[in-house]
């Protein structure tokens, strides 16, 4: 059995977890919208067929993501425009 006890460590426990905090969400929030926005490239492809008759492999692979960074949380799916 595993028995961890982190009272007499709970300052120090809650000091890294508030670095963890401060530096690490706008990451993770921009790599979620990141993998959400390439799920979304994915759906995009699939669903083009629907609307557009017989497109292309060029028309299906001209979409696009625009990543989100921690510094930029946005993100852009679309059409490539020539």
């Amino acid at each position: 059995m595993l028995r961890v006890d982190i009272q007499d460590n709970l300052a120090s426990v809650a000091s890294k977890l508030g670095q963890l905090t401060d530096r690490q969400v706008r990451y993770v929030v921009a790599r979620a919208m990141t993998d959400a926005a390439k799920a979304a490239q994915q759906e995009l492809k699939q669903v083009t067929p629907r609307y557009i008759d017989r497109p292309v492999p060029f028309t299906l692979n001209s979409t696009y993501v625009r990543f989100a960074s921690p510094s930029k949380l946005v993100v852009e799916v679309g059409f490539k425009e020539f």
